[in-house]
Protein backbone atom coordinates (compact mmCIF):
# COMPACT_ATOMS: atom_id res chain seq x y z
CA UNK A 1 0.00 0.00 0.00
CA UNK A 2 1.19 3.70 -1.08
CA UNK A 3 -0.34 6.71 0.60
CA UNK A 4 0.89 10.11 0.13
CA UNK A 5 1.21 12.29 3.21
CA UNK A 6 1.12 16.25 2.85
CA UNK A 7 2.69 18.27 5.67
CA UNK A 8 4.03 21.21 7.11
CA UNK A 9 7.01 21.47 8.98
CA UNK A 10 5.67 24.09 11.87
CA UNK A 11 2.46 22.19 12.05
CA UNK A 12 1.73 19.97 15.29
CA UNK A 13 -0.73 17.87 13.80
CA UNK A 14 2.16 16.58 11.16
CA UNK A 15 3.93 16.28 13.86
CA UNK A 16 1.46 14.18 15.69
CA UNK A 17 1.06 12.23 12.81
CA UNK A 18 4.36 11.60 11.81
CA UNK A 19 5.01 10.20 16.01
CA UNK A 20 1.79 7.74 15.35
CA UNK A 21 2.77 6.70 12.22
CA UNK A 22 6.02 5.38 13.06
CA UNK A 23 5.17 4.13 16.34
CA UNK A 24 2.03 2.07 14.47
CA UNK A 25 5.19 0.77 11.85
CA UNK A 26 2.57 -0.74 9.80
CA UNK A 27 4.93 -1.26 6.67
CA UNK A 28 3.20 1.30 4.46
CA UNK A 29 5.20 3.55 2.02
CA UNK A 30 4.72 7.38 2.46
CA UNK A 31 5.33 9.82 0.25
CA UNK A 32 5.53 13.05 2.67
CA UNK A 33 4.47 16.38 0.67
CA UNK A 34 5.34 19.24 1.57
CA UNK A 35 1.94 21.58 1.87
CA UNK A 36 3.34 25.70 3.05
CA UNK A 37 0.06 26.35 5.41
CA UNK A 38 1.61 29.56 5.03
CA UNK A 39 0.27 30.02 1.65
CA UNK A 40 -3.13 29.16 2.68
CA UNK A 41 -3.38 31.42 5.11
CA UNK A 42 -2.27 34.08 2.90
CA UNK A 43 -4.92 36.99 2.68
CA UNK A 44 -3.64 39.07 0.04
CA UNK A 45 -5.12 38.23 -3.27
CA UNK A 46 -3.03 37.21 -5.95
CA UNK A 47 0.01 37.03 -3.13
CA UNK A 48 1.63 33.71 -3.28
CA UNK A 49 4.81 32.89 -0.74
CA UNK A 50 6.63 31.01 -2.92
CA UNK A 51 7.49 34.47 -5.16
CA UNK A 52 8.97 35.87 -1.80
CA UNK A 53 11.60 32.56 -0.95
CA UNK A 54 14.47 35.79 -0.46
CA UNK A 55 12.12 36.80 2.16
CA UNK A 56 12.16 33.08 4.19
CA UNK A 57 8.36 33.06 4.36
CA UNK A 58 8.21 30.46 7.40
CA UNK A 59 7.88 26.77 6.36
CA UNK A 60 9.44 27.33 2.88
CA UNK A 61 13.07 26.91 3.46
CA UNK A 62 12.32 23.09 5.46
CA UNK A 63 10.30 22.20 2.52
CA UNK A 64 12.41 22.89 -0.18
CA UNK A 65 15.28 21.24 1.54
CA UNK A 66 12.90 18.16 2.19
CA UNK A 67 12.14 18.49 -1.28
CA UNK A 68 15.11 18.80 -2.68
CA UNK A 69 16.74 15.66 -0.43
CA UNK A 70 13.61 13.55 -1.74
CA UNK A 71 14.82 14.09 -5.24
CA UNK A 72 18.78 12.66 -4.20
CA UNK A 73 17.41 10.65 -2.07
CA UNK A 74 13.96 9.55 -0.48
CA UNK A 75 15.15 7.77 2.15
CA UNK A 76 17.62 10.31 4.01
CA UNK A 77 14.33 12.58 2.91
CA UNK A 78 12.57 10.17 5.14
CA UNK A 79 15.42 10.73 8.14
CA UNK A 80 15.24 14.38 7.75
CA UNK A 81 11.77 14.54 7.53
CA UNK A 82 11.15 12.90 10.74
CA UNK A 83 13.94 14.76 12.44
CA UNK A 84 13.32 18.31 11.17
CA UNK A 85 9.53 17.41 12.94
CA UNK A 86 11.28 16.38 16.09
CA UNK A 87 13.58 19.75 16.47
CA UNK A 88 10.44 21.51 15.55
CA UNK A 89 8.47 20.45 17.99
CA UNK A 90 10.14 18.94 20.31
CA UNK A 91 13.14 20.77 20.66
CA UNK A 92 11.76 23.98 19.81
CA UNK A 93 14.50 25.15 17.20
CA UNK A 94 13.57 27.43 14.55
CA UNK A 95 13.14 25.22 11.13
CA UNK A 96 12.95 28.59 9.25
CA UNK A 97 16.65 29.27 9.87
CA UNK A 98 18.99 27.90 6.87
CA UNK A 99 21.29 26.91 9.76
CA UNK A 100 19.45 25.19 12.06
CA UNK A 101 18.00 22.99 8.86
CA UNK A 102 22.39 22.11 8.09
CA UNK A 103 22.99 21.79 11.30
CA UNK A 104 19.46 18.19 10.86
CA UNK A 105 21.52 17.63 7.92
CA UNK A 106 25.04 16.81 9.41
CA UNK A 107 23.70 15.70 12.31
CA UNK A 108 22.29 12.98 10.37
CA UNK A 109 25.13 12.24 7.90
CA UNK A 110 24.03 14.19 5.11
CA UNK A 111 26.26 17.19 2.97
CA UNK A 112 24.75 20.26 4.96
CA UNK A 113 26.41 22.77 2.59
CA UNK A 114 24.73 20.97 -0.75
CA UNK A 115 21.28 21.40 1.47
CA UNK A 116 21.77 25.09 1.85
CA UNK A 117 21.40 25.90 -1.83
CA UNK A 118 18.23 24.35 -2.55
CA UNK A 119 16.44 26.25 0.02
CA UNK A 120 16.15 29.50 -2.26
CA UNK A 121 16.83 28.04 -5.50
CA UNK A 122 13.85 28.87 -7.63
CA UNK A 123 13.52 26.12 -9.70
CA UNK A 124 13.49 24.12 -6.29
CA UNK A 125 10.52 26.74 -4.75
CA UNK A 126 8.60 26.59 -7.62
CA UNK A 127 8.21 22.60 -7.85
CA UNK A 128 7.49 23.08 -3.97
CA UNK A 129 4.73 25.78 -4.96
CA UNK A 130 3.58 23.44 -7.81
CA UNK A 131 2.79 20.45 -5.68
CA UNK A 132 0.98 23.03 -2.54
CA UNK A 133 -1.34 23.96 -6.34
CA UNK A 134 -1.74 20.57 -7.19
CA UNK A 135 -3.10 19.70 -3.67
CA UNK A 136 -5.31 22.69 -3.77
CA UNK A 137 -6.84 22.25 -7.00
CA UNK A 138 -7.08 18.38 -7.12
CA UNK A 139 -8.29 17.74 -3.99
CA UNK A 140 -9.17 20.76 -2.22
CA UNK A 141 -6.78 20.76 0.43
CA UNK A 142 -6.67 22.97 3.00
CA UNK A 143 -4.79 21.98 5.89
CA UNK A 144 -1.99 19.31 7.12
CA UNK A 145 -1.92 16.61 8.07
CA UNK A 146 -3.95 15.26 5.04
CA UNK A 147 -3.85 11.94 3.62
CA UNK A 148 -4.68 11.13 0.05
CA UNK A 149 -4.80 7.27 -1.04
CA UNK A 150 -3.92 5.36 -4.37
CA UNK A 151 -7.01 6.28 -5.86
CA UNK A 152 -7.32 9.81 -4.97
CA UNK A 153 -9.55 9.65 -1.93
CA UNK A 154 -8.32 12.52 0.90
CA UNK A 155 -8.74 12.63 4.33
CA UNK A 156 -7.70 15.79 6.34
CA UNK A 157 -6.89 14.46 10.02
CA UNK A 158 -5.86 15.64 13.63
CA UNK A 159 -4.68 13.04 16.24
CA UNK A 160 -4.54 13.80 20.15
CA UNK A 161 -1.08 13.04 21.53
CA UNK A 162 0.18 9.82 20.48
CA UNK A 163 0.03 6.31 23.11
CA UNK A 164 2.22 5.21 24.50
CA UNK A 165 1.76 1.50 22.84
CA UNK A 166 2.28 0.42 19.96
CA UNK A 167 -1.19 -1.78 19.78
CA UNK A 168 -3.01 1.39 20.18
CA UNK A 169 -1.25 3.15 17.44
CA UNK A 170 -1.16 0.35 15.12
CA UNK A 171 -5.05 -0.15 15.94
CA UNK A 172 -6.13 3.94 15.46
CA UNK A 173 -3.56 4.30 12.18
CA UNK A 174 -5.10 1.57 10.60
CA UNK A 175 -8.53 2.89 11.39
CA UNK A 176 -7.71 6.47 10.10
CA UNK A 177 -6.27 4.38 6.74
CA UNK A 178 -9.16 2.36 6.66
CA UNK A 179 -11.64 5.82 6.44
CA UNK A 180 -9.11 7.37 4.44
CA UNK A 181 -8.59 4.73 1.54
CA UNK A 182 -11.62 2.46 1.58
CA UNK A 183 -14.16 4.43 2.43
CA UNK A 184 -14.58 7.51 -0.34
CA UNK A 185 -18.06 8.23 1.14
CA UNK A 186 -17.06 10.11 4.32
CA UNK A 187 -15.98 13.71 3.56
CA UNK A 188 -15.15 14.56 7.33
CA UNK A 189 -15.62 13.80 10.75
CA UNK A 190 -15.52 15.65 13.71
CA UNK A 191 -15.09 15.75 17.19
CA UNK A 192 -15.71 19.26 19.24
Amino acid sequence: MSLKVYFDFNCPYSYRFRKWFDLADLGIDVDWRGFLLTQTRERRAGWRVFDHADENPSGLAALAAHYWLSQQDPLHADIFHRATLIARHEQELDVDDPDVLCKIAADHGFDADAMRSPMTDQKVVRDVAAIHEDAVMAHGMFGTPTLVGPDGQTLYVRLGAPPEDEPTAQRVVQQVLDIALAEPWIRELRRT
